[in-house]
């Protein structure tokens, strides 16, 4: 008897001890890029965790190449947060002009990665920074590029991790789900010891946010596009830089034009994230250098690569819009990661950054260098039914805060999620001001003296 209790004790321990040693958890350290361009190394210390159902812990993930369709299959990471328990709730005591001011605004670079916080006894905001609730995980702060999503109120981010790779992370706006999808070990984007890192790549959302476009600028066509639903990234020579109309779903999709494949020569991302690979197309797809679907995809907003921008309907039939671009406006978005275009949740209007024939909506620029004034592009509000100019930032209004003329501009801009409100931002050197403006009112609340390379205005 007591031999049988001795050889039961030591199991117990034995089985005690391999649960400590497989819940040690090695954390990864990434590169951070400063602004001279250098790397700093932050190494985030080893956690004990100890390991219960609302834990899960991110494998490593397995990759299958194949070399006829160039498809890498990723056996997908289990959530890398607490499930049940997340310390990222937004402070809502604090953060609303808020029962103004329905949801909240996100921002990246040059600040911290966070929300908007707004103090009712200063009048301004500052940033409240977020993030993942899982410690040793890169958040957008380590990014070097990211891209909000339309509708579905996540953030895609590409980081450098210590092995000089460059990995794909998704995330939830609150951090609270953090996921890495794909380690670029084949260096297919980039190499990631040159810099600056933010010529490595763009990503773009894909249709209905169920896919995902990276496209490398230092590698010629080379692109990766994600597949959410079959969760597999397909690494591709080409471009992803033309729509077509699905004739079937009156939906528009993104086509992907693909180099040295032998059987196929497009690749259509569908609404639905799958990936349908064809020889010939049925009908002919348009070239855009920018694009925004609607919520539902039976309209699309674009630009061509003559600067003008159009909207196309379920039928296929297109009208040309009142605003335009130049280069100057493309390579800021491309380049800047900022958008252009941007359709409100509801699908009734469209936010439009670009030149009005006219010259007489936006603040007349004047040079710093020269001090010759030039017509500048400024942000525009259309009805996305008749095309026409349904709201811009009047002069009475900003005159209020800024002399018209010599006022800059920004190129980012927000549109919240009930559509009544949007945040912009000016700069009347040396004076640089975050702006709300009521679209039913015209009234203007002052947030903050701050720019922000990208913003997203959340849902609650």
């Amino acid at each position: 008897m007591n031999k049988h209790l001795f050889l039961l004790f030591t199991l117990v321990l034995l089985l005690v001890s391999c649960n400590r040693s497989k819940d040690v958890v090695k954390s990864p350290t990434y590169e951070i890029p400063n602004k001279a361009g250098n790397i700093q190394k932050k190494e985030t210390p080893t956690q004990i965790l100890a390991i219960t159902p609302t834990i899960k812990i991110i494998p490593e993930p397995t990759v299958i190449n194949n070399s006829q369709t160039e498809i890498v299959t990723i056996t997908p990471s289990p959530d890398t947060s607490t499930l049940n328990r997340c310390n990222n709730k937004l402070n809502k005591d604090n953060t609303n002009i808020q029962q103004e001011f329905s949801g909240n605004i996100y921002s990246w670079d040059p600040y911290p990665f966070g929300y908007l916080l707004y103090d009712p006894n200063v009048g301004l905001m500052s940033v409240q920074e977020l993030k993942p609730v899982r410690t040793n995980l890169p958040g957008p702060n380590l990014g070097f590029a990211v891209a909000f999503s339309a509708y579905s109120q996540k953030i895609a981010y590409l980081v450098t991790n210590s092995d000089g790779f460059i990995e794909l992370w998704i995330a939830d706006l609150d951090l609270c789900h953090v996921e890495r999808i794909w380690e670029d070990i084949e260096q297919w984007i980039g190499d990631a010891s040159e810099y600056p890192l933010e010529s490595h790549a763009h990503i773009t959302w894909g249709p209905s946010d169920n896919s995902l476009i990276i496209t490398s600028h230092d590698k010629d066509s080379h692109i990766a596009v994600y597949s959410f639903p079959n969760e597999a990234l397909n690494l591709w020579s080409g471009e992803c830089n033309q729509i077509i109309l699905n004739t079937n779903s009156k939906q528009w999709t993104t086509v992907c034009s693909l180099n040295d494949e032998e059987n196929f020569n497009y690749a259509i991302l569908e609404v639905d994230g799958s990936i349908r690979l064809l020889s010939t197309l049925d009908d002919n797809p348009i070239t855009v250098i920018d694009w925004a679907f609607s919520p539902d995809q039976h309209q699309v907003v674009f630009s061509t690569q003559y600067y003008s921008l159009f909207l196309a309907d379920s039928n296929g039939e297109t009208m040309q819009l009142p605003i335009s671009w130049d280069e100057n406006i493309v390579n800021s978005f491309h380049m800047d990661y900022r958008r252009g275009l941007q359709w409100s949740l509801d699908g009734a209007n469209i936010l439009v950054f670009g030149y009005e024939a006219s010259g007489e909506y936006c603040p007349i620029g004047i040079s710093l260098v020269t001090g010759e004034s030039y017509e500048q592009p400024c942000w525009f509000l259309l009805d996305a039914q008749s095309s026409e100019i349904v709201w811009w930032l009047k002069r009475e209004q900003i005159e209020q805060y800024f002399p018209w003329e010599g006022l800059y501009t920004d190129y980012e801009a927000a549109l919240s999620p009930d559509n009544k409100w949007i945040a912009m931002f000016y700069m009347h050197a040396p004076i640089r001001e975050a702006l709300i403006v009521s679209l039913e009112s015209g009234r203007i609340k002052e947030i903050g003296n701050f720019v922000h390379t990208k913003i997203h205005w959340g849902k609650e």
